[in-house]
């Protein structure tokens, strides 16, 4: 006897997203991982809409906003990267006033692996940084702006996959979530939670 998923608390995640993005509807079939020869696809397509409609009515609103979460987090650990990055630089140039080599050779241990242009002096470093801070500063404000405005208004997002939607959920819960073993019940938790931690940043920001 085929055994489908009833409902959003027991779908996983990744089988969500491999029937939203392939069209793999015998993945409503517990257990299964290959499409059996008897396979009913229109019975399987029509329980999955049962199970995700009223998840779909929502989702395009929050991926929005979780997005613009997201980018929020990074663009405030980028911030503290180059700020701790231009410290070290700053410490660098007071050392080089007195040991030129040594300073240089701190310069270069310092900048190894990081994607910036070589062989300038410190100098350079210290203000091609500080642009970028200043740019992210704006990022900052520009997305602050975007997770303001969609809270009036919930215009068509252009499309992102699946993949992306959980990156930027992974990224506003600081962790990793495991498809396989998160349902999509659950996952439209781990959403919300999200949505609370924008909600709680637009009362800090409105203060």
């Amino acid at each position: 006897m085929v055994k489908y998923y009833k409902d959003s608390m027991e779908l996983p995640l990744i089988n969500y997203i491999r029937i939203v993005e392939k069209g793999d509807f015998f993945l409503m079939i517990k257990g299964i991982e290959d499409q059996p020869e008897d396979f009913n696809e229109e019975e399987a397509k029509s329980r999955f809409d049962i199970i995700v409609q009223d998840y779909i009515l929502s989702i395009n609103h929050k991926n929005s906003e979780v997005r613009e979460y997201s980018n929020l987090k990074y663009f405030e650990m980028e911030i503290n990267r180059f700020t701790t990055l231009v410290g070290f630089l700053k410490n660098i140039k007071l050392i080089e006033e007195i040991k030129p080599e040594k300073g240089k050779n701190l310069l270069n241990l310092l900048l190894s692996g990081i994607k910036c242009p070589q062989d300038k002096d410190v100098d350079f470093y210290i203000q091609f940084f500080g642009e970028k801070i200043t740019t992210l500063k704006n990022d900052i404000e520009k997305s602050s702006a975007i997770l303001e405005n969609s809270k009036e208004n919930n215009q068509e997002e252009s499309r992102q996959t699946m993949y992306e939607v959980v990156a930027n959920v992974e990224m506003g819960l600081e962790r990793a979530i495991d498809m396989e073993k998160t349902s999509l019940y659950l996952f439209g938790v781990y959403q919300d939670q999200v949505i609370r931690k924008i909600e709680e940043l637009r009362k800090i920001s409105s203060k």
